[in-house]
């Protein structure tokens, strides 16, 4: 994904809640943060922010994208998202600023599988292969009985 895209460093936001949902994510914000720094464990390019965490819900990626100019002024700003959402990009708040800001890059799902297909799974204890989830998280959430 790096090399694919000349990307230094790729960030990972977890949302606060997502303005098309009317709940908040099923797991808390402590345990997403701690499983995404155990997914990204052994990835020296790949960081966590949890920016969007510290601020009033809904999550709006504008928002963000203004957070990450501030934070690398002159930096190119790409943002990935599955083909799902970039269907959707146009309802997004301020898609055109976001779009002016941001280098779009349609990412594949890794594995064929959905998150709420994850979460079904480790609600129902079954194992899943390792490409759809590291085994580190696994054992987290299934410790935790997140979901």
């Amino acid at each position: 994904m790096l090399k694919a895209h000349s990307l230094a460093r790729v960030y990972f936001v977890p949302v606060k809640r997502s303005p098309f949902k009317s709940s908040s994510p099923l797991a808390s914000a402590k345990d997403r943060l701690a499983m995404l720094n155990l997914a990204l464990a052994g990835h020296p390019a790949f960081m966590v922010s949890s920016c969007e965490l510290q601020r009033p819900a809904p999550s709006y990626t504008a928002h963000t994208v203004r957070f990450f100019r501030q934070k690398f002024p002159g930096a190119e700003l790409c943002l990935m998202m599955g083909k799902d959402a970039l269907r959707q990009f146009g309802k997004w708040k301020n898609s055109d600023f976001i779009r002016k800001e941001c280098r779009l890059i349609s990412i594949p799902r890794i594995g064929g599988i959905s998150s709420s297909k994850i979460r079904a799974r480790l609600a129902s204890g079954r194992a899943l292969p390792k490409k759809n989830l590291p085994g580190t998280v696994e054992r987290y959430a299934l410790k935790r009985k997140i979901y």
